[in-house]
């Protein structure tokens, strides 16, 4: 539990460092490289290499999902004001394919890079570095 809170923390701090936050969904347009992934039971981040064909790409109202180099799933999403349970604070909640009763999941950008999480305990979380294309 004490990694989980130190990772949370660690995230946090680095959205808390940047000076201006951006939402919308014209702030997620473009296309978005997997940086790391956070484990949610153990906290432990896991640095993804460049080139590691993992991708998200935006438009207005479409995303299309790379794993490994290969689309995964495409669909639409949008983005909504949500409040988060485990933060008790209104966030940027991003829906893929109109799947309102989902679990929660929410978004974050600030400058370069996006954090995408579930919003339960123990959750992952996958971060995203922006690509200049």
């Amino acid at each position: 539990m004490k990694k989980i809170c130190v990772t949370l923390t660690l995230v946090s701090l680095i959205f808390t460092a940047c000076d201006e936050e951006i939402s919308g969904n014209s702030s997620v347009r473009g296309t978005w490289e997997l940086d790391a992934k956070v484990e949610g039971m153990t906290g432990k981040v896991n640095q993804q290499s460049a080139g590691n064909g993992n991708i998200l790409k935006f438009t207005e109202t479409n995303f299309e999902k790379y794993q490994n180099g290969e689309l995964s799933e495409k669909g639409t999403f949008k983005i909504i004001k949500d409040t988060s349970i485990l933060t008790k604070k209104l966030g940027d909640r991003i829906i893929f394919n109109d799947i309102i009763d989902n679990i929660k999941e929410f978004i974050n950008i600030r400058e370069d890079k996006m954090v995408i999480y579930i919003d339960a305990y123990d959750s992952p979380s996958d971060i995203y570095k922006k690509q200049n294309k």
